[in-house]
């Protein structure tokens, strides 16, 4: 991996590890608004979507997979607390682009982001292991699951 890549992908994970443990604190407190629960949990999903970023260039580069173990574990942690990241009250508002099917079909939406936790933790173990191949079919396979609740925009506006 070029040093400008790993410098990028460890400090999108230690960056991650953070916003993760920010956002978990920032729930248990239960926010005061829907504009801090919209707030934190784009937050999230753009800080998922930049360790994403990471791992492909990572892929592409044939770089040491090793060190996505633990941007892969933040994205499971991620999944855990997807549901508690859409209460009544933030269906609207700060720019959401959450869709209404999340309040409607709720068993879905969860089950959706239980299986991001379940394939990223999958992720987690085969980076562990440096074996590029299996990381980048485990890779491909976890970001299916990302597009789950995007496909025909059910849970969120394409943008």
């Amino acid at each position: 991996m070029k040093r400008s890549n790993m410098i990028l992908a460890t400090a999108l994970v230690a960056g991650g590890l953070g916003l993760v443990g920010a956002l978990g604190a920032a729930r248990a407190q239960t926010p005061a608004n829907a504009t801090e629960i919209i707030d934190a949990r784009k937050a999230g999903f753009k800080h998922v979507g930049d360790l994403f970023d990471a791992m492909k260039k990572g892929i592409d580069s044939g770089a040491d997979v090793a060190p996505f173990a633990a941007g892969a574990k933040d994205i499971a942690d991620w999944g855990k607390k997807i549901p508690t990241m859409f209460p009544p009250g933030t269906e609207t508002g700060d720019g959401t682009h959450a869709q209404p099917a999340i309040w409607t079909d709720r068993a879905t939406f969860d089950q959706n982001a239980e299986n991001l936790a379940t394939n990223a933790a999958k992720l987690a173990d085969v980076a562990a292991t440096g074996d590029k191949a299996a990381f980048a079919a485990q890779w491909k396979t976890t970001g299916g699951t990302c597009g789950s609740c995007h496909a025909n925009q059910k849970f969120r506006t394409r943008l």
